[in-house]
């Protein structure tokens, strides 16, 4: 928890040498932004926030992507296409977070 407030911002696209996105247990809300399906990134957790919507099918496309995490509020798995990469582990929980 480092006390994040917001939404996630769609500029983490632009940093083309991000690999992990550790942003659990904050206090954000909104959709995961579709501009981190531009990203390398290997692991991405988002658990206990309160984010809504799809997480977007390009991550399960990515052929960097190992680990999604995202038990957040409504927050629903996406549904890869036939010929996409499987990811290793997609942890998907839609309980609210506790406070």
């Amino acid at each position: 928890n480092n006390y994040f407030d917001g939404v996630i911002p769609s500029e983490l696209g632009n940093l083309q040498n991000l690999e992990k996105l550790e942003l659990h247990y904050n206090n954000l809300y909104g959709q995961v932004p579709v501009t981190l399906v531009d990203i390398p990134l290997v692991q991405l957790q988002l658990q206990g926030n309160y984010l809504y919507g799809d997480i977007p099918v390009g991550m399960c496309e990515s052929t960097s992507m190992q680990y999604i995490s995202a038990n957040c509020a409504a927050t629903r798995r996406p549904t890869p296409s036939p010929t996409s990469k499987s990811i290793g582990t997609i942890d998907t929980n839609f309980a609210l977070p506790s406070p």
